[in-house]
């Protein structure tokens, strides 16, 4: 069986969609890319360091008044029972 070549006018036709496809393509991706330096993503927030992150958990406790409650000695509140 012999190959049958498309008619010249068919395949020029069929050339040009394609390269119109190429071209919107080409176009769109250049947009977004524009696009997208313009908007930058926002950073993320950088997670504070141990250190940090102690000090606002003691400082929270102190304002909050509810740290620990010390007891006083056991023969403070009188002669203990057996």
């Amino acid at each position: 069986m012999r190959k049958q070549l498309p008619d010249a006018a068919i395949a020029q036709t069929m050339l040009w969609i394609w390269v119109a496809v190429v071209v919107v393509a080409l176009v769109l991706f250049a947009l977004w890319r524009r696009w997208r330096r313009a908007h930058p993503p926002p950073k993320p927030e950088q997670k504070p360091t141990y250190s940090q992150s102690l000090s606002k958990r003691l400082a929270a406790t102190r304002q909050d008044g509810k740290g620990k409650r010390r007891r006083g000695p056991p023969g403070a509140g009188g002669p203990r029972e057996r």
